[in-house]
């Protein structure tokens, strides 16, 4: 549990040090690619991004919003003012009382994060795959037992974050994500994986502890560049 936490902190640091990098200029699949050291260390601390944490606050000055987050605010609903921040990159909403994603979250084609972590969900939320910049999508702590077809549609994705939900047979369909590196499927109650996850060429970690897997198979125990924590 704690690895898994450092890692997810790992990757909420690295999406804000991309995006402290792009913040002179609207976000785009372009300019949250990852800098260079140099690149970084180049950018003024004045030049930083802010953090915004209130709708109230952001809703003052929307082009500026590029990093949102509202976690652990008892939200039950997204409010239909978020469209209004065409810039935003980041968003974390964990920690809340959200069952489902409205229509117009669609609108946020800048979008590369989104955690929806401890929330309600209780099916893939329709219309998430339409958010086609998204690389990192985490979607812990609900109550997600498949994963539609339609994730398909989010090529860029590459971190995806599925642990402690309900998951009874492995998500088969994780595996049409050709750009996919990290997948977390830790605390459900699975009792096998597929071999054909070796069709994810890009796969760096896979995390699977707290299952009831016994045994890999023999093609993912040879895949020397794949981490596996079972």
């Amino acid at each position: 549990m704690l690895f898994t936490n450092l890692l997810r902190f790992s990757v909420i640091l690295c999406s804000l040090m991309m995006l402290c990098f792009a913040c002179q200029s609207p976000v785009s699949s372009d300019t949250v690619s990852s800098p260079t050291s140099g690149e970084l260390t180049e950018k003024p601390e004045s030049a930083l991004p802010k953090v915004f944490t209130s709708f109230g606050e952001a809703s003052k000055q929307p082009e500026k919003v590029q990093i949102l987050d509202l976690s652990n605010g008892q939200l039950k609903a997204i409010p239909p003012s978020i469209t209004e921040f065409q810039n935003l990159a980041y968003l974390t909403l964990k920690g809340n009382e959200i069952s489902e994603i409205p229509d117009f979250m669609q609108s946020l084609q800048q979008l590369n994060y989104l955690s929806l972590d401890g929330n309600k969900l209780t099916n893939f939320p329709e219309g998430l795959e339409k958010l086609t910049q998204l690389k990192t999508l985490s979607l812990a702590d609900n109550q997600l037992t498949i994963i539609p077809d339609q994730i398909a549609e989010l090529s860029a994705l590459r971190e995806l974050y599925l642990s402690r939900n309900h998951f009874s047979a492995f998500p088969n369909t994780v595996l049409k994500l050709n750009n996919l590196e990290l997948l977390t499927l830790n605390n459900n109650q699975l009792q096998s994986v597929p071999a054909e996850l070796k069709k994810l060429k890009k796969l760096e970690a896979l995390f699977l502890f707290n299952n009831k897997i016994e045994k890999l198979p023999k093609e993912l125990d040879e895949w020397s560049e794949l981490r596996v924590e079972i």
